[in-house]
C-alpha cells in the first residue's frame, strides 16, 4: 500500500504501467495486479462454480469447477476489442431493445426488437441514429417484410421486385 492508499500486488508503484500513470486522474481506489498472467479468483466458500478474471494479452472471465480439472472461458476480449463469449446474450427491459453496429463515430445499423409488434427489424444506413431504413422485418407470426426486392447474390440482374400489387421477376435484365 502506498501513501495514497493504492494497493499493488507484484508492483511497487500501484497505478503505474510501463512508467505511465494509469490511476485515472489520481484516484486512490486502485488495486494493481502485476505478473506474467494477473488473475483474480472469486470463491464463495466452496459453492460451485467459482469464477476468475484473467488478464494477459487479452481479458477473460472463466468458470472454474470445484475439482479445477477444466475451466470454461465464458468471455474473452482481445486487445483489438474483438469479443468471444459462451452462452446467450440477454437484453432485458421493456420497450424497444437493440444491438447497434457503430464504426466508432456513427451508428451504421441495428437489429431491433420492437415491443409493439413483438418482432425484429433490421435497420441499415443513416448516421447517428437518423436516416436508417427498415431493410427487413420479421413479425411475431413469422411473416417477413422487405423494402423492395430480393437480389441473387453475385448476380445483380437476377431478382424479385415487389411493387404495389405486382411482383416482377428478372433474370439477365429480362422481366
Amino acid at each position: 500500500i502506498n501513501t495514497s492508499g493504492q494497493v499493488g500486488f507484484g508492483s511497487t508503484t500501484p497505478g503505474t504501467v510501463n512508467g505511465t500513470d494509469r490511476t485515472g486522474g489520481g484516484d486512490t481506489g486502485i488495486l494493481h495486479l502485476q505478473g506474467t498472467v494477473p488473475r483474480i479468483i472469486f470463491d464463495d466458500n466452496g459453492d460451485v462454480p467459482q469464477f476468475a478474471v484473467t488478464a494477459q494479452d487479452f481479458f477473460t472471465i472463466d468458470k472454474i469447477p470445484d475439482d479445477s480439472s477444466s475451466e470454461t472461458q465464458l468471455l474473452k476480449i482481445e486487445s483489438d476489442g474483438d469479443a468471444t463469449f459462451v452462452g446467450d446474450i440477454e437484453l432485458n427491459g421493456s420497450g424497444t431493445r437493440q444491438i447497434r453496429f457503430d464504426d466508432g463515430s456513427e451508428s451504421e445499423g441495428a437489429i431491433v426488437f420492437d415491443e409493439i409488434t413483438d418482432g425484429f427489424i433490421f435497420k441499415v444506413g443513416g448516421t447517428g441514429g437518423s436516416g436508417k431504413i427498415d431493410a427487413l422485418k420479421i413479425d411475431n407470426t413469422g411473416q417477413l417484410s422487405i423494402v423492395e426486392k430480393i437480389i441473387h447474390s453475385g448476380d445483380d440482374d437476377t431478382f424479385i421486385r415487389f411493387t404495389d400489387n405486382q411482383i416482377n421477376f428478372s433474370a439477365a435484365n429480362a422481366t
